[in-house]
């Protein structure tokens, strides 16, 4: 965990408008760490989430129309709008998320319980042009978790775009693929 602070500057201020969501890390004493503490002028990043006493991490929309994501590191659930998201259908398939936790053996590198996960993926498209070069930025956050559950290694995670809009990042491996 990292101790030292970082003022928020202009240029942070700047990249964070270019975000839709930020992050909320939940503590089990009842305390959280926000991503940006604006009280203060504090800006926190992954390093400073406290993995001994975290229980659960959100993403918070700072955008209308967007809901809410969270992953609950203790029962492997994730939540959407509050609500618990336990797999979405695709036709007559139906899609677990997560995994139950209760009941079961879990470890990783963070204790007993599940380890985060969390990306924030920044592309920034740009096209050159006689008048000069244009560029869109867009952003997808992937939340989600990975331990060892009675002895067998998961990883569950979802991705969100800046529309609010879901999706379900594979590995190689669990979409039939073996490692050569």
């Amino acid at each position: 965990m990292v101790n030292e602070e970082i003022k928020l500057t202009e240029q942070e201020n700047r990249a964070r408008q270019e975000m839709v969501y930020e992050w909320v890390a939940r503590y089990k004493d009842g305390t959280s760490l926000r991503q940006y503490d604006d009280e203060k002028q504090l800006v926190h990043h992954f390093g400073y989430i406290d993995q001994d006493k975290i229980y659960e991490f959100e993403i918070v929309p700072t955008k209308a129309g967007l809901l809410p994501v969270k992953v609950n590191l203790e029962t492997g659930l994730f939540y959407f709008n509050d609500e618990p998201l336990l797999g979405v259908h695709q036709g007559n398939s139906h899609i677990s998320l997560g995994l139950a936790l209760s009941n079961k053996q879990v470890k990783s590198s963070w204790g007993d319980k599940a380890k985060l996960i969390y990306v924030r993926h920044v592309r920034r498209k740009f096209s050159p042009s006689p008048s000069g070069t244009g560029m869109d930025v867009s952003m997808e956050y992937e939340l989600g978790w990975e331990a060892d559950v009675d002895g067998v290694r998961e990883k569950h995670c979802v991705s969100i775009d800046e529309n609010g809009m879901m999706t379900l990042p594979r590995t190689f491996e669990q979409d039939g693929y073996n490692p050569l």
